[in-house]
């Protein structure tokens, strides 16, 4: 489809993927509902990521945006398409993470403890990824998810919740042990298992 007239344009001139997609060539990021985060990247000449979005209807993926600089001026841009569930299973492949599931959000820790402690439900809105260890299986849709405890007390134990810096963007863990704590060990053992995770991610 044509691109409408407008004073800028981000054709994509070369594509290196696992499966040849011919429409990826050609296609302008800056149609896409997050390009904000490949402006960003022009204006200040750093790498930055987009926050989740579906792409072909069923992926839920972000995109990571490198500017490349010629003559002082970011013109161009290498980005990379990240699928949450492939990142997912990349991260935790090596992971023994038996008896704790884990939330995966894009906001800060202070704001997902707020939202889960007040019940507000704007943690939802920010949802990238829930991972339930019983059935090894990694969700991206909220509705299907086991939605996370709420209140006061949705945290069993402490430094439940880790953050994750990519880029631009601060992401939260939300660890949450899904048998008694005696059962899985010590405070040090979860530390030490959300220190893992966040590392691998």
């Amino acid at each position: 489809i044509p691109a409408a007239e407008r004073e800028e344009y981000y054709p994509t001139v070369y594509s290196q993927v696992r499966l040849p997609r011919k429409a990826v060539l050609g296609f302008d990021r800056a149609t896409l509902p997050k390009s904000s985060a490949l402006r960003q990247a022009q204006v200040l000449g750093v790498t930055t990521v987009t926050p989740r979005f579906v792409l072909n209807d069923r992926q839920a993926v972000f995109e990571v945006y490198q500017p490349i600089e010629r003559q002082g001026q970011a013109d161009s841009f290498v980005y990379t398409t990240y699928d949450l569930q492939d990142l997912l299973a990349a991260s935790i492949r090596a992971l023994n993470q038996e008896n704790l599931d884990f939330y995966l959000y894009d906001m800060p820790i202070d704001q997902l403890d707020t939202a889960l402690r007040n019940e507000s439900g704007a943690e939802a809105d920010r949802f990238l990824l829930y991972y339930n260890t019983k059935k090894h299986r990694a969700i991206d849709s909220l509705p299907q998810a086991k939605p996370p405890k709420k209140g006061q007390n949705y945290c069993l134990y402490s430094n439940c919740i880790r953050t994750l810096n990519v880029a631009n963007r601060e992401w939260s863990i939300l660890v949450v042990p899904h048998s008694p704590i005696r059962e899985i060990g010590s405070h040090v053992a979860i530390a030490f298992m959300l220190g893992l995770l966040s590392t691998t991610t």
